[in-house]
This record gives C-alpha cells, structure tokens and sequence, in this order.
C-alpha cells in the first residue's frame, strides 16, 4: 500500500524539539513563555530549513524569535486580539503550506468560547476556527518558490464566556507544514508531537507507466513498520519532501479573563435583555 513519506531525519528533529518545548511550557507561568531554553530554542541556519518564519519578515529561522501572543494579557469576553507572523518557502520548489492548530489545553468552562484565524478568510483559509486539537486553520494554500506571505493571526473570545471561565487559562499552539502536493487533512489529523505523518494518501499525478508493486521516490509498498524513501530536489517528480514546523511555545496563549471585564460584559447583556 502507498504511503505517504516520512520526514527527513532533520525535519523530524526540528518538530520533535519544539513540540517538547510546547509541552513543557504549558504548565509555567505566563512570563516564563518569553524566555526559551535548550535545544529547542536553538535558530538553525535558514539555508538548511525550507520552511522559515519571521515576525517582522526580515529576519528568518526555524522559529519565531519573539511570542505571537502576550502571555500576560487578560482577555474579556467579545474580545479579538490580533497579531501575525512571516512564512517564506526556502526550499527551492514551487510547494503548499497548511496551518493547524496544535496542543490545545482547555478548561471545560472555555470550551468552545475561544477561537483563532490565521490569514485571510478565503476558501483555504477557514476562518475562524474554535481551538481544538488539529483543527485545520489554513488548507493547502500554493505558496512559489522564494516567495514569502504575512499571515495575520487573531484570537477572539466569545462575547458569551461563561462567568466561571473568570481566572481561567487556556493554551494551544499552531503548526505549519509545507508540502508537495495538496493534502487530505481533516481536522483531528495532524503531524504527532514524534513527527509522524498521518496516513493520507498525498495528491500526486498517477504514473501509467508503472506496475503494481512498483514505487517512486517517496513511496513504498512496504508495511507500516518500514521507512519510506522521502522524495529529494532533482528527482522524477521534482518532489518536496513533506515538512512540518511547530511555532510551539512561541504562540503558547495564556487567557486570564479579567472579573471586571465578564462582569461589565454581563451586566450590558442584561441591560440589552431588557
């Protein structure tokens, strides 16, 4: 059976760390989420990543360099906050990317009041979605190679947040994953914090040439324990091996809802009851 190929052994490298770095972030305090530490804050060279993120568009890494989010904010309900970051495809291929939502920690009086768009709302922007794990924010969006996109990012708490989601956190993160060809992704399904590629049958152009049993670059027919061969620059299909990177901590949100704000937002929906 075809499978869709792995990440290069970097690529898996890069996802692995930063995912660490969301977990391990998701239980500290706010301020804390503004200084990174170990390897997983480490910027790597941006002819090595063919994927780059930037907050102002000028300098480029593997990360964003300064928090998407302030983690000290407090949020009142009926709120949007919006922010943004830089998205550049280094790869030297012509390539999609996608955006997920990832990581997500909600307390169940939150549940369903938060919500994050990135990028404008198009067809393959589906804007906004509610925070929850995998939710797919951005689909398969065609992005030439050298070229770069703003992707202006917005959280917005319903204006309906219950009063005992008063003092509440919530966090998540969000990954970006440039890609070959356009992918099958439902929401729910996304790269593992191991970098794993889900089983998704990737679109690409059928060769008739081929007999059954036979792979191309990037394919295998082996059982799910075997390594498939990642696609490389120059080969048949000039494939881009499939990428995935996590802004992970550095979007990390922490919503602390203010009494004074829930309480003025209550008293006005009662007024307006009236």
């Amino acid at each position: 059976m075809t499978r869709m190929p792995s990440l290069p052994r970097w690529a898996r490298a890069l996802t692995v760390g930063s995912a660490i770095l969301v977990v391990a972030v998701l239980g500290l305090a706010g301020p804390a989420l503004a200084t990174p530490s170990g390897p997983a804050a480490t910027t790597t060279s941006a002819a090595a990543d063919p994927l780059l993120l930037s907050n102002d568009g000028v300098t480029w890494a593997a990360q964003l360099a300064h928090p998407l989010f302030d983690a000290d904010y407090r949020y009142v309900p009926g709120e949007r906050v919006t922010s943004g970051f830089w998205l550049k495809n280094n790869s030297g291929h012509n390539a999609y990317y996608t955006v997920q939502v990832t990581g997500v920690e909600i307390p169940a009086d939150l549940t369903g009041a938060l919500s994050l768009s990135v990028g404008s709302n198009t067809e393959s922007a589906k804007n906004p979605v509610i925070l929850a794990n995998c939710a797919v924010a951005v689909r398969n969006v065609k992005l030439a190679a050298g070229s770069r996109v703003y992707l202006p990012s917005t959280v917005t708490m319903s204006s309906t947040a219950p009063l005992a989601a008063r003092n509440q956190t919530a966090s998540f993160g969000v990954t970006t994953t440039l890609h070959d060809a356009p992918l099958d992704l439902s929401d729910g399904q996304c790269l593992t914090s191991e970098g794993i590629v889900p089983a998704v049958e990737p679109t690409l152009p059928h060769d008739p040439t081929l007999t059954p049993g036979e792979t191309t670059a990037g394919t295998s027919t082996g059982t799910p324990g075997d390594q498939a061969t990642a696609p490389t620059a120059g080969g048949a299909s000039g494939a881009l091996a499939l990428t995935g990177v996590y802004l992970g901590g550095w979007v990390t949100l922490s919503v602390l809802l203010s009494a004074g704000g829930i309480l003025l937002a209550s008293r006005r929906r009662r007024a307006e009851d009236r």
